[in-house]
């Protein structure tokens, strides 16, 4: 059972990810940039975004794969969303520190080619 949910998640990610560059238009074009807004506050905001969205999915994934074929009970979906939400918390700083660091070396970057 655990080998057959595991092979469905997976080609259904596989058929997700076939599907998405079948929609792709052409080569890979950069991100374009949204009316969020630039700087630390948009970057924080995004960052929070992403970790809650990341949260997320990560809880529900450990939920499927625990109900499905392990019936496992509700104890463990309390330590796998408590588990997520740990190391979400450990990583989200780490990522943080990263994408600050890139955005200020891109900036110096910038400021160096105006010159």
């Amino acid at each position: 059972m655990t080998a057959a949910v595991t092979a469905a998640g997976y080609l259904l990610v596989m058929a997700l990810l076939a599907t998405g560059l079948r929609l792709m238009p052409g080569r890979a074009r950069p991100p374009r940039r949204t009316g969020t807004g630039l700087g630390r506050p948009a970057l924080l905001r995004q960052a929070l975004a992403t970790a809650c969205g990341g949260w997320l999915l990560l809880t529900a994934v450990a939920a499927v794969f625990a109900l499905v074929p392990g019936g496992l009970g509700g104890g463990f979906l309390w330590a796998a969303a408590n588990g997520t939400a740990l190391l979400t918390g450990l990583a989200l700083p780490l990522f943080l520190a990263a994408s600050l660091a890139e955005t200020r070396l891109r900036e110096r970057r910038a400021r160096r080619l105006r010159r």
